[in-house]
């Protein structure tokens, strides 16, 4: 199943002719990569963060050969080998750098005020979704929000692995358990300007209403 078809349901369902509209919404302005990889969601966040804060325009693999010191060649692997090193996965304390903020295992941080919080300051938040515990997780963007008159708080997700590149809005509670039918939210990473932007926002797509 596509993943676009697991998160149909979650785009509400509405009169034909009639529109929707948040009594709230703010969505910052960047772009998630495709993963180059099976097992470069982590690769794939990390370049769309430092693309965003304009910071360094490194390529998925640069990043990976960088936590992977060991393996021969990732931006053109020559062999089975050279894939085999290179396709793995990845946490993102070392891979961040200077953009990782606090780091939260606690759970307390899946509130929507936080969420809010960060999103109104200009700072996307890192999800990392686990699946088990012998599962390493898959990472997300969580990189804006809206409230919706009957749906209530809702979030804009964005998933190297999907296959259309936009955020899909779906509820807070979806979201902190039920993503795509069976992630559960464990792990948050806050990002931050690199220390020599200064306080640098990023923008957001459009006015927040």
């Amino acid at each position: 199943m596509q993943i676009s078809e697991l998160f149909s349901h979650f785009r509400e369902v509405r009169p034909l002719g009639t529109a929707v509209v948040p009594i709230h919404e703010c969505i910052l302005a960047m772009a998630l990569e495709k993963r180059d990889l099976i097992e470069w969601c982590w690769a794939a966040v990390t370049a769309s963060i430092f693309r965003s804060y304009e910071t360094a325009n490194k390529e998925q693999c640069a990043i990976v050969k960088a936590s992977f010191t060991k393996c021969a060649n990732c931006c053109e692997p020559r062999s089975s080998n050279d894939v085999a090193c290179c396709n793995n996965t990845n946490d993102l304390l070392a891979s961040l750098e200077n953009h990782l903020g606090a780091f939260h295992t606690d759970g307390r941080e899946h509130v929507e005020e936080f969420v809010k919080q960060c999103i109104d300051a200009g700072f996307p938040l890192i999800a990392r979704i686990g699946y088990g515990k012998r599962d390493a997780g898959h990472y997300v963007i969580v990189r804006g929000y809206r409230i919706m008159q009957r749906t209530g708080f809702e979030v804009h997700v964005d998933d190297p692995d999907a296959l259309v590149q936009q955020p899909t809005p779906m509820p807070f509670a979806h979201f902190l358990s039920y993503y795509a039918q069976k992630g559960k939210w464990d792990v948050t990473y806050e990002t931050k300007p690199h220390p020599t932007l200064g306080l640098r926002r990023i923008p957001t797509a459009f006015p927040c209403t």
